[in-house]
């Protein structure tokens, strides 16, 4: 069984392996990371990814599009969700606009090579993967 805090690093190795930096960020190589975390976690408690876009409203008018890419963990015979793993990635409003409101879960999906299909036919996503990320994020919450 895979700890959310195993997976955290399951997936900053990923990210490392990539060639990530913070200072460098690929949008489309954190994807590909995050991608092949999600495979490697195919088997294990963690049954359901989520690929999401947000609008981030601050104060100060420095409004971000927020792309979350996340692992669920569940336990129990119900699947009960009690953390989750992933990547956030920002995006300017005006690179990330067509981000707000995607929503797909694996769950929606015959087997991760679907999902990952749809998500990277998304016409946000697309778009997105070609902008310059502003910043990322590896998170984990328990819920």
């Amino acid at each position: 069984m895979t700890t959310p805090l195993q997976a955290s690093e399951l997936l900053q190795a990923q990210l490392e392996a990539a060639g990530m930096a913070r200072t460098a960020f690929s949008a489309w190589e954190g994807w590909k990371a995050f991608k092949s975390f999600l495979r490697l976690l195919a088997n294990s408690n963690s049954q359901g990814g989520s690929v999401q876009g947000v609008l981030d409203e601050v104060p100060d008018g420095q409004d971000r599009i927020i792309l979350t890419m996340m692992r669920q963990f569940s336990e129990g015979e119900d699947d009960i969700p009690f953390a989750w793993v992933g990547l956030e990635v920002a995006f300017a409003p005006e690179d990330g606009a067509q981000l707000v409101g995607l929503e797909l879960w694996s769950y929606d999906f015959a087997d991760w090579s679907a999902f990952a299909a749809a998500v990277e036919a998304h016409p946000g996503f697309q778009s997105a993967m070609n902008a310059r990320a502003l910043a990322s994020e590896l998170v984990t919450e328990e819920i």
